[in-house]
């Protein structure tokens, strides 16, 4: 069997820098989550000129959690109804042929 290598990679967030080893497969998702996050701390600086880098990459974690659970959310309530419209669908076929 063929043993899988990972490799380092470096990225900054939030103007430090961090270190991963990742399968490369993996590292175009790292770095395009890296570049959402810190385009998005540098929103909210520039929005909240108070805040710090730490207050900012709080916020945006936040934000970003907030509206992953809001699409696993409609991803389960699409299929519950994706399976509500089968079973009534088998339904109708079941009535129509008993009635």
């Amino acid at each position: 069997m063929e043993e899988r290598v990972k490799h380092k990679i470096n990225v900054m967030i939030a103007d430090r820098q961090y270190s991963f080893t990742l399968f490369p497969e993996l590292e175009e998702d790292v770095r395009s989550a890296v570049d959402k996050i810190n385009a998005r701390v540098k929103e909210i600086r520039q929005q909240f000129t108070n805040k710090d880098v730490q207050d900012a990459l709080s916020i945006a974690v936040l934000e970003m959690f907030v509206n992953t659970k809001n699409a696993e959310k409609r991803l389960r309530r699409d299929d519950i109804s994706e399976e509500l419209d089968t079973l009534n669908s088998q339904l109708e076929e079941y009535l129509k042929k008993t009635i």
